[in-house]
């Protein structure tokens, strides 16, 4: 059935956000609309968990069999950067997630919306304050910071034209080293000094109007070349395998079923083999600049180091069994920031971010 799209008013046209090389400029709206506003009054939602050094161990099996990972025998030390995913996840019962195995927080209706891919994010450390530790309780408080609602049309000048709707949800993450939950979420936020703070943005798409098989895989296959043709200052080549994608997807609570379940990812979603997550390539990255890239520039520059802050954003999806390639390059000369990104077993960038240290 062809979805009809609707014109907007001169009200609505101010507030409108519609710009995105993909969508259409067009000031028409597709009949998910109401939807995209609809999410904005969601939450906050405060999370409040043990930190446990055993989950914490467990992800050191699961990135060590990948890089080098320090590791603590001691019952109670701070969590290492990146390992905070793995805390404050959604525990919906099965029945309340979307048919893939995503939880609906902060999703639109799946059966409208029912691609999604994980964009971009940033996290934040504050090291003026006490880090997480563990066999500590502590608290993550989350709320909703921008939702884009865009769409596309195959035919601008008909209104019964198909119409592909996107929606594009932000959301803000403040992390703290004890307890909130008795507390207002809006009090915390602006009078409690956080321990991390992290920015992730979401996007939902409508079913395509025809088959996109041919387009996905021209998308599978693309080739983005990283912008330095000089050698990375640092590199490290891993290859995830199904068991290390479960094991993040059950240490992150996450049951989205294109990361461990091959049939469905190629049946379903069209995609050759299970994702990799977008948030194991963030916990991965971390790690490796922690425990490999941090000690050798550590040395190098006789004073202990840490990461500030890091950006990054998905530009290709990476797949399971496959190699990729870490690098990390300083960024301009600099010495505390450097373009960290990953590249695929066929030499295409398939992550872009900056890391910051201090």
């Amino acid at each position: 059935m062809l979805s009809r799209c609707r014109v907007l008013n001169a009200k609505e046209r101010t507030w409108s956000k519609l710009s995105h090389r993909l969508y259409s400029t067009s000031l028409n709206l597709g009949p998910n609309y109401e939807i995209s506003q609809e999410i904005k009054t969601r939450g906050p939602w405060v999370m409040t968990q043990d930190i446990s050094p055993t989950e914490i161990r467990k992800l050191d099996a699961t990135l060590g069999s990948h890089i080098p990972i320090q590791g603590s025998s001691q019952s109670s030390f701070a969590v290492p950067p990146g390992y905070h995913l793995i805390f404050f996840n959604d525990i919906s019962q099965e029945a309340e997630l979307s048919p893939d195995g995503y939880h609906k927080s902060q999703a639109p209706d799946a059966t409208l919306f029912p691609a999604r891919m994980w964009l971009k994010g940033s996290i934040e450390f504050n090291h003026s304050v006490s880090p997480l530790i563990t066999t500590t309780v502590a608290s993550a408080i989350e709320q909703i910071s921008k939702v884009d609602y865009k769409a596309k049309f195959t035919d601008p000048n008909d209104p019964l034209s198909h119409c592909s709707e996107r929606i594009d949800v932000s959301m803000d993450r403040y992390l703290y080293s004890s307890s909130v939950a008795d507390l207002n979420p809006h009090d915390v936020i602006s009078s409690v000094p956080w321990v991390i703070k992290e920015k992730r943005s979401l996007a939902y798409f409508s079913p395509p109007p025809v088959s996109t098989a041919s387009s996905r895989e021209h998308t599978f296959t693309r080739i983005i070349t990283p912008r330095y043709k000089t050698e990375p200052t640092y590199s490290h080549t891993f290859t995830p395998t199904n068991v290390t994608l479960f094991r993040y997807s059950a240490l992150t609570f996450n049951s989205h079923r294109i990361h461990y379940d091959p049939l469905y990812a190629s049946q379903v979603e069209g995609l050759p083999d299970c994702v990799v997550h977008g948030p194991f390539t963030v916990s991965l990255a971390l790690a490796w600049i922690y425990n490999s890239v941090l000690p050798q520039m550590s040395k190098t520059l006789g004073k202990d180091l840490k990461i500030k802050r890091y950006s990054y954003r998905s530009l290709l999806p990476l797949f399971v069994n496959e190699k990729i390639t870490v690098h990390a390059m300083p960024l301009n000369d600099k010495t505390n920031t450097f373009d960290l990104w990953m590249q695929n077993h066929r030499g295409s960038q398939c992550t872009s971010g900056t890391i910051e240290i201090e």
